[in-house]
């Protein structure tokens, strides 16, 4: 957490290494879904129907829309952009490690 604040700095060439650190962060809930069925946690058609607040999909159009935003230097709309984009992607990770983990404790019950 302490790389956190440097994620929004206001220096222009920390935004794209920020961007990439989004990116690995929308695909931390993909990978989570696929080991919990490799570790067989859940079933794999429970694992397919696993959904998130924030899907793959919008977190990497808003990805996508940010580095076009960068491209285009309007640092006034990419710092907002990229706080949504976090917190979208911090509370769509921790949804599922809860989806995963109920899942889970469900299996156990039988």
């Amino acid at each position: 957490m302490a790389l956190l604040p440097f994620l929004f700095s206001s220096v222009p060439g920390l935004f794209l290494p920020s961007l990439l650190t989004l990116f690995f962060g929308t695909c931390m809930t993909s990978f989570s879904k696929a080991y919990a069925d490799h570790r067989e946690a859940v079933e794999h058609s429970k694992a397919a129907k696993l959904s998130t607040l924030l899907p793959r999909t919008e977190r990497v159009i808003g990805i996508w829309v940010a580095l076009t935003v960068f491209i285009n230097s309007r640092f006034d709309v990419l710092v907002p952009l990229m706080w949504v984009l976090a917190a979208g992607s911090i509370l769509s990770f921790v949804w599922l490690q809860f989806v995963v983990w109920k899942a889970g404790e469900k299996a156990a019950r039988g």
